[in-house]
């Protein structure tokens, strides 16, 4: 071997290192772990979040957050309209905008969260989670897949809840908050039920935190804002006795413990998130980094040939994992067929201009004149049907899933 083919194999073997080093299942610190925050608005989901130390690797999938970003740069309300059809009213045009700007921006993050998922990338998911069937159904699902699984219940009082939500940009407005914080605080205990049998689920703390007290070294023992002393005497503990600050602050130390031994295993702690993650990091090594940094090469893999034990065991995981998700499919969401840029032009004063949803927005007021003395609106509204492309569908197999 002379000195130019020498440096050649040098070269090549360096740059098969330096693609290893940037696949993501190497370069990964948490693969395959996703922490569940659920708590009605005001409750302290952020904060709680500081508190336990999460890794800055861990992505956060609220897609509220989306949805108030590109509110935000196309000038749409983020004031959201509502109606009450048993009153006679009917949707505007403003809440139809809304809705439907809504569905395409979380229709976004959420492809988004499809390709964080498929490369075991950590996550977390920040919600108000009243909707316990539902949510619990996901988490199965990602469970399914491989993930470890840590949920964090956290809680104020309603009236709080409500406060909290009048002082967003974004808000859903008194009566829904009200819903929320009353619908979580009355199904919250399902949880313990629906995953008890789970074994890669943590529910931190084993029970949910009031977030009752500023904990904070400089104003520790106050209460935290909006909280009165009738609410926390309202409040006890899972034996009946009062929940004081010490008691939240033993829990809270309790959570961070719990949190701390959870994420610190590199590994998978889930028997199938370890034969997923080895499979990943099988093929990744044997191929150069060609595949095997996504959850979906392990079955092609397979399929192709790479029958042995360690791809056999990853492919089978992946396999049944699409098979359970599929078994709790949620509605789609379906789209007008507007961009979001094209609905911002659908406001204000030019709100019913020639573009083809303006047009539509015409017509189906003219076929279904107003019946209430609120602002001209919608009634039967027939919305496009389309078929979601192929992506959508594995999406919401993961992410959207309702319960079985």
């Amino acid at each position: 071997m002379n000195l130019d083919e020498l440096s050649k194999l040098i070269r090549e073997q360096k740059e098969e290192m330096d693609l290893l080093k940037e696949v993501s299942i190497f370069k990964n610190k948490h693969p395959l772990k996703a922490l569940y925050i659920f708590g009605p608005a005001g409750a302290g989901k952020s904060f709680m979040s500081d508190m336990i130390v999460v890794p800055p690797d861990f992505v956060n999938l609220n897609t509220d957050e989306g949805v108030e970003r590109d509110f935000k740069k196309l000038g749409i309300s983020l004031k959201f309209a509502s109606h009450e059809p048993e009153e006679g009213e009917v949707e505007s045009a403003l809440e139809m905008i809304q809705q439907q700007a809504r569905k395409i921006s979380q229709n976004a993050a959420s492809r988004h969260g499809f390709n964080l998922l498929n490369s075991a990338t950590p996550v977390i998911f920040d919600t108000t989670g009243e909707n316990v069937d539902k949510m619990s159904g996901r988490i199965r699902a990602i469970s399914s897949l491989g993930y470890d699984v840590a949920v964090l219940l956290v809680n104020v009082p309603t009236h709080v809840s409500v406060a909290a939500d009048e002082d967003r940009d974004r808000t859903v407005g008194m009566k829904r908050t009200t819903c929320i914080s009353k619908e979580f605080q009355g199904k919250v205990h399902k949880y313990f039920a629906n995953l008890s049998r789970l074994g890669n689920v943590t529910i931190l703390g084993n029970e949910m935190y009031h977030n009752l007290y500023n904990l904070r070294k400089e104003f520790y023992g106050d209460l935290n804002t909006g909280v009165t002393q009738e609410d926390v005497d309202c409040v006890r503990t899972p034996n009946g006795d009062a929940y004081d600050i010490t008691y939240a602050a033993n829990l809270l130390q309790k959570i961070q413990a719990e949190f701390g031994d959870w994420v610190e295993n590199r590994a998978p702690l889930n028997k199938d998130g370890q034969a997923v993650y080895q499979a990943m990091k099988y093929l990744v090594k044997n191929s150069g980094g060609k595949i095997g940094q996504y959850l979906t090469d392990i079955p092609l893999a397979y399929d192709g040939g790479l029958d042995n034990d360690v791809v056999a065991a990853g492919a089978e995981v992946v396999g049944n994992a699409k098979k359970t998700v599929k078994s709790a499919l949620s509605k789609e969401k379906e789209e007008a067929g507007a961009t979001m840029r094209q609905l911002t032009r659908l406001q204000g004063k030019n709100i019913y201009n020639k573009s083809p949803d303006g047009t539509r927005v015409q017509s189906a007021i003219k076929q279904n004149p107003p019946t209430s003395n609120k602002p001209q609106g919608i009634s039967g509204l027939d919305r496009t049907q389309k078929l979601p492309p192929l992506e959508e569908r594995i999406l919401s197999r993961l992410m959207k899933i309702s319960n079985k």
